[in-house]
C-alpha cells in the first residue's frame, strides 16, 4: 500500500507543477517519485479540479 501525503503537499507540488517546475525536481523536493507528480496532476484533470489551491482537493487514498 502507498503512502498518504498531506494536501499541502499535493497543493504545493501541484502549484510547482503550473509554474513550470520540472516533475524531476518537483518530485525531489517533496520527496516523492515523479510519477507520483503526474499522477496527482492527471486526477486534477480528470475531475476538472482547480490546481494547487485550497479548493484542489482530489482523492489520494493511497498516492
Amino acid at each position: 500500500m502507498g503512502q498518504i501525503r498531506s494536501q499541502e503537499t499535493v497543493d504545493s507540488a501541484l502549484r510547482m507543477s503550473d509554474n513550470g517546475v520540472s516533475d524531476k525536481t518537483n518530485a525531489e523536493i517533496h520527496g516523492v517519485a515523479i510519477k507520483t507528480i503526474r499522477r496527482w496532476r492527471r486526477l486534477c484533470q480528470r475531475q476538472g479540479l482547480p490546481r494547487g489551491g485550497s479548493r484542489a482537493h482530489i482523492a489520494l487514498s493511497a498516492v
